[in-house]
């Protein structure tokens, strides 16, 4: 109802003002051609009709390009006309009177004196505009900006539900005026608004249960940002419509697969990102994590310690050329030894640990430990050996890297906790240089990870550390997940509530009741200042009516948005019929809600391939899978010691179980 008030305001202002500006201009050029003996080219004033129009049409430019500007005013008008045309009239009606003649004389009192100057300037205006010649009719125009400017004045000093102090929600509508005009091709889409892109750094949360238009809202953004530009993208759902690979060869994008249970995956160059005992110490405390006050510390310290010593004693003798699978495989007793006498620069120094006597086919619980931290990544070795193309995350995010590229770093549903140590193991190296980046405000690397809080264990460790300090080196972090209690069970409160204060930007699409109270929680309060109209009329016992009118201002709070309004319970479901609601907040503007048709978010959605599939799968009996050991060949070029090695301590153990049989049966 208040939008067509305020509609049918604005086009009796109009079709006021248009005649009197087209009249101004027509008549003073006519005038003005008069006065220099120029009427004979201005016959019929056809010239001052064609300057009487472009005035009107100036007029309505200028309007419409200072809306933002305007409209704050012009809501300020209508308020206080609609207080004197509804609010009064409906206290009118609810006080009881007596008579008729009473409820006539309140009406004069409560609303005649608020109308009494619209009134008479509408009056004045078309009166002079229609009786009298063109000054007049601009006095009387000069008349009414000055009636316009007193009612405007003091409708600011008597607000009705004004905000004193916070922020209340905004309004969509608002917000969608200050880009009237602005080019926003490039411009993330954000609710009625856009994203600058000098705020794209300032990162992203997409919250929403399933179903609700999370991983939606995330592919509109990708398909705005990743052309042209480099990204890490996660894959959570590879086997069903929403794959990752097809998006992406449908934008263009080049894209390496990092998943090593596709047929097509690229393997992470792990020899040219793990350089120096620093990094072999930082690979070691990945793959054997550090964990205060648990059983067993000494001996995964050991571990840790015999793993970093094995990848610096390959960094020294094959540089850039050694493999997982290499690591993995030396870990083995018969192989150790060789390794580390060989080529580390001090092999004493694990002797503390490993005691030289038990290397003679005695068991070792320090090398046991290493070897079962390692096994559950025996297939993705294996794996990475047969891939034909090899990725250096350090490449990938400096500036020498070819842009239009993305990472995808998958997922499988049956191997979940092989494919979660393996990202976490890969992205956990990124993080460190993307932290490491120098500073560039022209530089953009985006991170997408959907489903972020689905697993139990942190799957993208150190994202927190990304996010404080990516944004100077143009790093943009896009996370979605679905309730606030699964990201602090994956992350912990405290780095959960961390990563919620790095975005500052949030999209909400229905959640469920704990995440609605959290929110509504974090958005607060805001105080405004309420103003009550009270009226009484009393007759005495001699039929005397008497009146009083008061009007009373108190200063209340209530909620920016209660928690019922974002739990998907209350929002209609999204798809085809309702399209898409939902809630965003960004920096300096607040939170608003916007709808999205469906034929509107179909516009903004990326397609996807139908080239390409989304996952070809190896499947779990390729022998592929099997890591393959340590061959005569591969070692005699730069470990002859070790050729033989094998079947040496093959003989040997077979020999001692022959021992250990005849022992028994002698006994």
């Amino acid at each position: 109802m208040n939008k067509f008030f305020k509609w049918g305001i604005a086009i009796c202002i109009a079709a006021i003002a248009v005649p009197l500006i087209y009249s101004l201009g027509s008549t003073v050029t006519a005038y003005t051609l008069i006065l220099f003996e120029l009427e004979f080219f201005n016959p019929n004033n056809i010239v001052g009709s064609v300057v009487g129009a472009l005035w009107v049409l100036t007029l309505a430019k200028e309007v419409l390009t200072e809306a933002t500007d305007w409209m704050p005013l012009y809501d300020d008008l209508i308020d206080l006309v609609a207080a004197g045309i509804f609010r009064n009239p409906h206290a009118l009606a609810r006080t009881r009177t007596r008579t008729y003649q009473q409820a006539f004389e309140r009406l004069q009192l409560v609303v005649y004196p608020k109308l009494k100057p619209l009134a008479a300037a509408l009056f004045v205006l078309v009166f002079f505009t229609a009786v009298f010649v063109l000054p007049i009719a601009l006095l009387t125009t000069i008349y009414l900006g000055v009636v316009a400017v007193e009612v405007i004045t003091e409708s600011r000093y008597r607000p009705w539900d004004s905000v004193v102090r916070g922020f209340a929600r905004r309004q969509g509508a608002d917000l969608a005026r200050k880009w009237i005009g602005r080019n926003v091709e490039n411009l993330i889409r954000w609710g009625a608004s856009f994203v600058l892109k000098a705020n794209e750094p300032l990162h992203y949360l997409i919250l929403g249960v399933t179903g609700a238009g999370k991983s939606l809202w995330r592919e509109t953004m990708m398909a705005k940002v990743l052309p042209g530009n480099k990204g890490i993208v996660n894959d959570p759902k590879p086997s069903g419509g929403d794959g990752m690979v097809p998006l992406l060869e449908d934008l263009g994008v080049k894209y390496y697969i990092l998943n090593p249970f596709d047929y097509r995956c690229t393997t992470w160059w792990i020899a040219k990102d793990v350089k120096g005992p620093n990094m072999a110490y930082e690979l070691a405390a990945y793959l054997i994590p550090i964990l205060a006050n648990s059983e067993g510390r000494f001996f995964d310290d050991g571990g840790r310690i015999a793993l970093e010593m094995i990848i610096v004693s390959l960094q020294i003798a094959l540089g850039e050329n050694w493999t997982f699978r290499q690591v993995i495989l030396f870990s083995q007793q018969p192989y150790f030894e060789i390794l580390i006498k060989n080529y580390h620069p001090r092999p004493h120094e694990f002797d503390e640990f490993l005691k030289a006597k038990k290397m003679e086919g005695e068991r070792n619980d320090i090398l046991l430990t290493l070897q079962a931290k390692l096994m559950q990544f025996n297939s993705v070795a294996a794996l990475w050996e047969r891939a034909l193309e090899k990725l250096s995350l350090q490449d990938f995010v400096s500036d020498s890297f070819p842009k239009n590229t993305a990472i995808v770093m998958g997922s499988d549903p049956i191997h979940s906790e092989i494919s979660t140590q393996t990202n976490a193991l890969m992205f956990g190296f990124a993080a460190k240089y993307l932290k490491a980046l120098p500073t560039n405000r022209h530089r953009r690397i985006w991170v997408f990870l959907d489903e972020a809080a689905s697993e139990k264990t942190a799957p993208w460790p150190e994202i927190d550390g990304v996010m404080a300090l990516g944004r100077g080196a143009g790093v943009a972090c896009c996370l979605g997940f679905h309730s606030i209690s699964l990201l602090k069970r994956t992350y912990g409160e405290l780095v959960a509530m961390g990563l919620f204060g790095l975005a500052r930007h949030k999209a909400i699409f229905g959640v469920d009741d704990e995440t609605s109270q959290f929110l509504s929680k974090s958005l607060g309060d805001y105080e405004y200042l309420e103003q009550s109209y009270s009226s009484s009329v009393t007759v005495d016992g001699k039929g005397k009516t008497s009146y009083s009118d008061t009007t009373s201002e108190r200063l209340g709070s209530r909620p920016v948005y209660l928690a019922s309004e974002f739990q998907d319970m209350n929002r209609p479901p999204t798809g085809v019929e309702n399209g898409l609601l939902g809630d965003f907040i960004a920096p300096g503007e607040g939170i608003h809600s916007h709808h999205y048709s469906w034929d509107e978010l179909l516009q903004m959605l990326p397609q996807r391939s139908e080239e390409v599939e989304a996952y070809q799968r190896i499947p779990n009996d390729d022998r592929a899978t099997q890591l393959k050991p340590l061959s005569d060949d591969e070692l005699r070029s730069w470990l002859p010691e070790a050729v033989g090695v094998k079947n040496k301590s093959t003989r040997a153990h077979n020999s001692k179980s022959r021992k250990s049989k005849t022992k028994k049966r002698s006994n």
